[in-house]
């Protein structure tokens, strides 16, 4: 017996009268072998230890199988799985249930009062494949629903479960699984009048999305209309929304140039205050990637002409970096030049995306404009090198030689 001073648990006589091993070691060896199959009356949640406060002696502590016993269990465990006399999902919850791990589903059964060396395993319900036209529980009443019949379908039922967050994944799923381009349509066909609501749903706007990349460009046209019906301040607060900024980077990634033509033209009208947005700055970003030439000439020249307002903005440099990187080497080179004579490069230098835009600067210009970008970083050495990113820019001006331009 451990004396009430010492902390560690009591050993445990095993079965065959072997020598007994430390509680510390059962334990581990209970959670380790799951194959085990465990009497309940002889869990180490029933053992107990002197607390040290009185002068008794903890009880006698049960018996345990031994090595040898939990080998033969394990032959015969195996014998049983191959000969499939039992369900295997079956054996495993029988093991769990034995050794006190709560399973989820399955009441009765409570956590061991011993602490494990892991986390409490929990065993799912087999379910069947996912089927786009299977029955779907009932949805929540939040967003101020009413309580549905005990079974939903999704065709008829694609707008009320496009709002609950598990509705939301199956109408998903029956787009993905849908058999061909008029299925789709039909599902989506639901969602007519209610576009301007689902970019504002933090679970239909994954529905809309999903419409956009699975249906065909003509098909989704009536999510570009719903969007601009009520003109650019509807199109500008869907750009600035947490969840409609997602619906317009798709629509610009899926849709033909043409369809999302007269979106880019409403949206360049506020380039620059989209760009220093949360979200809008996003948006821009996308009509940098997948715009037409005609729209990234003409985003670069905007922020060219702004060149001092967007550059001392966090996210607005993430939109210069894309500029630098996307449209006309011509365009690059102008709006390159704009940041350096406006002694933008030092202050952007410091930031995450700012610094990333300097490094393009200095790849993109020559010349003079490559020593005036050289002499302003160079001025201030000690405060980038303090700073995180400002540390990536001082290392690309050593390695920065340019060959003198030929006039």
């Amino acid at each position: 017996m451990v004396a009430a001073s010492n902390s560690a648990r009591p050993s445990v006589q095993t079965g065959d009268g072997s020598a007994p091993f430390p509680y510390a070691a059962l334990q581990q060896s209970a959670l380790n072998r799951q194959w085990a199959v465990f009497p309940l009356a002889t869990m180490p949640a029933n053992l107990a230890a002197c607390c040290g406060n009185c002068n008794t002696r903890s009880p006698p502590a049960p018996t345990f199988p031994s090595p040898q016993q939990l080998q033969a269990q394990a032959q015969a465990f195996s014998q049983a799985l191959q000969s499939k006399q039992v369900p295997p999902q079956v054996q495993v919850m029988m093991q769990m249930r034995a050794m006190g791990i709560p399973i989820q589903g399955v009441s009765g059964v409570s956590a061991p009062s011993w602490p494990g060396p892991g986390p409490a395993a929990t065993l799912a319900p087999a379910s069947a494949p996912h089927k786009a036209s299977q029955l779907l529980p009932p949805i929540s009443t939040q967003n101020k629903s009413s309580q549905n019949p005990p079974n939903w379908s999704v065709p008829g039922n694609v707008w009320r479960l496009s709002r609950d967050p598990h509705g939301c994944r199956l109408v998903q799923g029956a787009l993905e699984d849908a058999g061909s381009d008029d299925t789709r349509a039909t599902l989506a066909s639901e969602l007519q009048g209610h576009i301007r609501e689902a970019t504002r749903c933090r679970h239909a706007n994954h529905v809309v999305q999903k419409c956009i990349m699975t249906m065909r460009p003509q098909a989704m046209q009536f999510i570009i209309d719903e969007i601009m019906e009520k003109g650019p301040g509807a199109l500008n607060q869907a750009a600035r929304h947490e969840f409609g900024c997602r619906i317009v980077q798709r629509l610009l990634e899926h849709c033909q140039p043409e369809q999302v033509k007269g979106l880019v033209e409403q949206l360049l009208i506020d380039a620059v205050a989209l760009s220093k947005h949360m979200y809008g700055n996003y948006v821009m970003q996308h009509v940098l990637e997948h715009g037409t030439p005609d729209h990234q000439h003409r985003l670069t020249l905007i922020l060219e002409k702004n060149a001092r307002e967007v550059a001392w903005d966090g996210r607005a440099q993430a939109v210069l970096g894309k500029a630098l990187c996307h449209g006309s080497p011509e365009a690059q080179l102008i709006l390159a030049r704009a940041l350096v004579r406006n002694s933008a490069l030092v202050a952007m230098a410091r930031t995450r995306y700012g610094s990333t835009a300097v490094k393009l600067v200095l790849e993109i210009v020559d010349g003079d404009d490559f020593t005036e970008a050289k002499r302003q970083l160079s001025e201030e050495m000690s405060s980038l090198r303090a700073t995180r990113y400002g540390r990536v820019v001082v290392a690309c001006l050593d390695p920065c030689s340019r060959a003198p331009s030929i006039a």
